[in-house]
């Protein structure tokens, strides 16, 4: 059974022509079509970005991406019209289809990334503003909209203004009911609705624990939901409740065909097929798109497509199910040693028989692929009554359903990835925004006549002032109190800002819109939006820049409140102007909000910002890019990303990426080649942030980097503080005035990528990076000062470097090692270990003392923090029943004198090939948290949340892998997804998922900056998780909802 859902068979209505998305009409080909139009429109802009190249864990080249459905605006049409939504400039139109001219347009407040559905007279649509629409096909007249999610609100997602719970899957029709879904982040909500197509009234509404992407289907009990790169699941389209949990191979392609759900494709492309009955067996192929007839599927993969006769294979594939359940069961009975031996000649023989059937039906099985051929670069594939339709780069072709031989083609500009068949057309739409019409049918252009508008001017002194007072040329900028879109357009034609034009009267809402759209600017550089009343519905902290058209274009004040624009200034760069005689205000940074300047936070290594703002009750800010293509693989685990000043430094790979930490804008990216280093819990930090300087050490030398533009301004090498000697730079850090380093040999870090590093390197005894000298010297500007120092002792343990109080902390050797740089603690322990400290400003030796009372036994990692005068020294071992110990130590920072120390179990037994066993501690005031145990840091007791005395251990869902930042009462870490424990609201500790996505193995969640900045850093991962994405999130305020 197909399922379809138009009455008019010669209507294409819906995406793939029906609520199971088959991709079939019973309309024929006549192979000798032309092209009767062609039509320029916007480009679509994709929600996601690549994914990443390669995963060095599965081995595997060349990551397929799972979630493509809006790399194309797909149409639906019938004899007369063509209807089209656009993800470039948020618009749906209607096309005449039989000249292409505009018959109406009807424009949202957000990217419309899948195709609408026809039903009679009526289009239905949604949108990323979070809204379905219907209004009349033939005019486009709005007839209801409603909001799937709680309310109006919107945040920036990959470079637009999208509602918190975008509608991000294609709607489907069934009985005279619409079913659609709204979010993406069950944190936030994400919810599935049904509503009666005649006034939008809810039938029902559920809330669900997935990431809704992808076009969805329908049968006759059951609405299929695709949750992008996740496996799909089930809803009773009835109530709405969900049934089922399907398997597979994640992707939001997905087609119903004869009661089996086909899904994917896999990053391998793959299609699962999954029968909807129970104790089914799941299959897999490979394929990226299909299509299926009455009678056969047309199977497309990367090298061709193939034609299955699908009512013989299916009937060959339960032969031979039936046959291998039999001879299980035989031979079952043939293993019992008290069989006769009549009973078990007997066995034999059916045994023989069986297995007859079983290769009968295995070629019977083979003979049902009717033909196969090879074709590279095809995209998509439909099916008619007399042949199927592929498209690809640059080409669409018809082919015959007896051969697969091609019988037509045409050349198009892009790859065609949207296809659709109606009324006797093809037509075709691409990647570059092009819509194709090919058909028999004589196409009757009537030219329209462009009308001459007079241009509009924006006062030059004002643009300049503009440009001189913007503070940054990259991010968002709110223009409010609109007057006809002019001052929008200058903002976008001088800067690379993104723009929101805000109004509260339709008709200059309306007329902005057209202006802006025929400057080619309206939809991602530009929208506008209709905002009536005194509050903006757009998260807080987004706008780089706020100003008022109206005001500075002659007209009145703004009737902007400050409490609303100081709501959503960015704090650390954003200036608000809206009057031209009143002076611009800037904002001067946010009270409480912490850094993230080093590797463990901050030079004293806690792993906790010191943030004062962030909780555990979290409101999604933004999300969007870098996605995974330019970021190291996560199981290398990469240095940690850093934030200050407004900023979110990334470190991809060999590139650092700098993001607007508000609105995560992408404001400059600086390539450097060689600076790679793996596996850093064995290692020491390489890049520090410091009073709007940037210093990353590459190779030989160290690079100071302004953190406003991205531009090197100074570099020096390492033989500046160790001459004569062949060396790397190692660890680096900015504290105060003074620069701080060391010199390593240039075989020490892990600079190579592979599968091999990996799998060494999450077991037990990995050797460490070490350093032979370390120095400091006085930074001026970018200059170095008087007072520079080099100390030269023992064997440098790179994870151990330490600056707190006027003071360096390490563990050396007394003596140096010969070798490469790498080194086990095994080999270091026999060199005598010995904790030191140094005058920061001299270089001078304050204290040392040797490392005992069990620390010494040490073998996987050691970790040194310092705190109110504490100084903690954490290392781990195997113990004798195969669990990780860790050893914990507190020293008086000053005298280096023993306070307390401890031990404790990490209790998972034989567990350490998931960085178990190398943890770094994190110090919240009071609180030493050295997973999974919690201490207070002046006493060595142990502790629970609250502060309880107990022994509780924090257990974390999933993987243990990564390990906890901190600030406030809040730990985050990885579990299952990125996860938030709050140690001061209850005292059995409960975890709170904070996406549908996977963090990284070691540092990737920052609370800082009075947020939670969480980059992406899942880059080769081909697990099922939905979203594969950067993210920050913003503690709820009091009394918003």
């Amino acid at each position: 059974m197909i399922h379809t859902q138009a009455s008019d068979l010669s209507a294409w209505s819906s995406h793939r022509a029906g609520m199971g998305r088959a991709g079939y009409s019973n309309q024929k080909l006549s192979y000798s079509e032309t092209q009767t139009w062609h039509r320029n429109l916007s480009v679509p802009t994709p929600a996601w970005t690549s994914p990443a190249q390669r995963s060095y864990w599965q081995q595997l080249e060349g990551i397929q991406p799972r979630v493509t459905d809006d790399w194309v605006n797909h149409v639906v049409a019938d004899a007369s019209f063509v209807w089209l939504g656009s993800s470039g400039d948020d618009t749906v139109r209607c096309l005449n289809v039989s000249t292409g001219v505009k018959e109406w347009s009807f424009v949202t407040d957000g990217p419309v990334r899948y195709a609408p559905v026809l039903v009679g007279e009526l289009l239905f649509f949604g949108s990323d503003d979070g809204y379905v629409y219907c209004v009349k096909a033939e005019t486009g007249r709005l007839l209801w909209r409603k909001h799937l999610g709680p309310r109006d609100w919107r945040i920036p997602g990959n470079g637009r203004m999208i509602s918190l719970w975008p509608v991000r899957t294609g709607l489907v029709v069934n009985n005279g009911i619409i079913y659609g879904t709204a979010g993406l982040y069950p944190s936030q909500g994400v919810y599935a609705a049904a509503l009666n197509v005649s006034d939008g009234s809810v039938v029902w509404r559920q809330k669900l624990n997935v990431s809704p992407q992808g076009y969805l289907l329908s049968s006759e009990t059951m609405v299929f939901v695709p949750t992008g790169r996740g496996n799909p699941v089930g809803l009773d389209r009835v109530t709405g409740r969900l049934v089922k949990s399907f398997n597979g191979v994640g992707g939001a392609f997905a087609v119903l065909i004869d009661n089996e759900l086909f899904s994917g494709p896999g990053n391998d492309g793959t299609l699962t097929n999954n029968k909807l009955e129970p104790q089914s067996k799941l299959a897999s192929f490979k394929g990226k798109a299909m299509a299926a007839s009455p009678s056969h599927s047309f199977l497309l993969d990367e090298n061709g497509v193939r034609s299955i006769d699908r009512l013989v294979y299916r009937k060959a594939g339960k032969d031979a199910d039936s046959a291998t359940k039999q001879i299980d069961l035989l031979k079952r009975e043939l293993n019992k040693k008290s069989l006769p031996l009549t009973r078990r000649a007997f066995l034999q023989r059916q045994l023989g028989k069986l297995g007859d059937s079983l290769d009968a039906a295995k070629r019977e099985r083979i003979a049902a692929v009717q033909w196969s051929i090879k074709v590279l670069d095809r995209s998509q594939i439909i099916a008619l009554d007399n042949g199927i339709v592929l498209g690809g780069v640059g080409v669409v072709e018809a082919r015959s359903l007896v051969d697969g031989s091609v019988r037509w083609s045409a050349k198009v500009k892009g790859t065609a990835r949207g296809l659709a068949y109606a009324g006797g057309r093809l037509l075709v739409s691409t990647d570059t925004g092009s819509l194709y019409c090919f058909s028999n049918i004589p196409a009757d252009v009537k030219r329209v006549p462009k009308k001459n508008e007079p241009e509009k001017v924006v006062p030059v002194n004002l643009v300049k002032r503009l440009m001189q007072m913007a503070r940054t040329t990259h991010g968002w900028a709110l223009v409010t109190d609109l007057v006809d879109g002019s001052l929008c357009a200058e903002l976008a034609e001088n800067t690379q800002l993104n723009i929101i034009g805000v109004s509260g009267d339709l008709k200059k809402v309306t007329l902005a819109r057209k202006y802006l759209a025929k400057c080619g600017l309206y939809g991602n550089r530009v929208s506008i939006s209709f905002v009536s009343g005194d509050t903006f519905p757009f998260t807080d902290y987004f706008a780089n820049l706020i100003i008022s058209e109206g005001a500075l274009l002659g007209g009145n004040r703004s009737r902007l409140a400050s409490n609303e624009w100081k709501r959503m200034l960015q704090p650390y760069n954003g200036v608000v102007w809206l009057h031209p005689d009143d002076k611009p205000y800037m904002s001067k940074g946010l009270v409480g909000a912490g850094e993230w300047t080093h590797q463990y936070g901050n030079p004293a290594n806690t792993s906790n910002s010191g943030d004062t703002l962030v909780h555990s009750d979290l409101v999604l800010q933004w999300f969007g890019g870098p996605g995974a293509a330019p970021m190291v693989d996560r199981h290398l685990r990469a240095p940690a990303p850093l934030a200050a000043k407004g900023r979110l430094i990334i470190p991809g790979e060999n590139i650092l990426i700098v993001l607007d930490a508000y609105n995560g804008a992408e404001l400059w990216r600086l390539p450097l080649p060689d600076s790679q280093r793996y596996s850093m819990p064995y290692d020491a930090g390489y890049m520090s942030v410091n009073d709007g300087q940037l210093c990353v050490s590459v190779k030989d030398s160290v690079q100071i980097i302004n953190l406003e533009n991205g531009k090197v301004k100074q570099t020096y090498p390492v033989s500046t503080f160790v001459p004569g000697q062949n060396r790397y730079w190692g660890y680096t850090a900015l504290l105060g005035n003074r620069l701080y380093g060391t010199a390593q040999l240039v075989t020490a870090s892990r600079t190579q990528p592979g599968r091999e590093l990996i799998s060494t390197d999450y077991n037990n005894n990995q050797p460490l990076v070490t350093s032979t000298h370390l120095f400091s010297a006085p930074l001026k500007g970018t200059r170095l000062g008087q007072g520079k120092w080099t100390y030269k002792g023992g064997t440098i343990l790179n994870p151990t470097i330490t600056l707190s109080e006027g003071c360096v902390f390490f563990v050396e050797t007394t003596k140096p090692v010969n070798g490469t740089g790498q080194h086990t603690l095994e080999i270091l322990r026999k060199n005598d270990l010995q904790i030191v400290c140094l005058d920061s400003k001299t270089g001078g030796r304050l204290w040392s003392r040797r490392l005992e009372n069990g620390l010494e036994l040490s073998r996987n990692i050691l970790f040194v923090a310092a705190s109110g005068g504490n100084l903690v020294v954490t290392g781990s071992h195997l113990d004798s029943g195969n669990d990780t110990m860790y050893r914990v130590h507190c020293y008086s920072a000053k005298t280096g004198h023993e306070l307390w120390s401890a031990s404790h179990l990490k209790g998972l037994p034989g567990a350490f090939t998931h960085g178990e066993q190398v943890h770094h501690p994190v110090i919240l005031g009071e609180r030493l948290i050295a997973e999974p145990a919690i201490y207070e840091l002046a006493t060595g007791k142990r502790l629970g949340p609250m502060g309880e005395p107990t022994s509780w251990n924090l257990k974390r869902p999933g993987h243990s892998c990564g390990t906890l930042t901190g600030a406030g009462d809040c730990l985050f870490f990885r579990a299952a997804n990125p996860t938030v424990l709050d140690l001061g609201k209850s005292k059995i500790g409960q975890f709170q998922s904070l996406s549908p996505t996977r963090p990284g193995c070691w540092i990737n969640i920052l609370p800082a900056q009075g947020l939670v900045l969480i980059p992406e850093a899942s880059s080769g991962c081909v697990c099922h998780f939905s979203l594969q994405t950067s993210m920050a999130f913003r503690p709820r305020r009091e009394g918003e909802r």
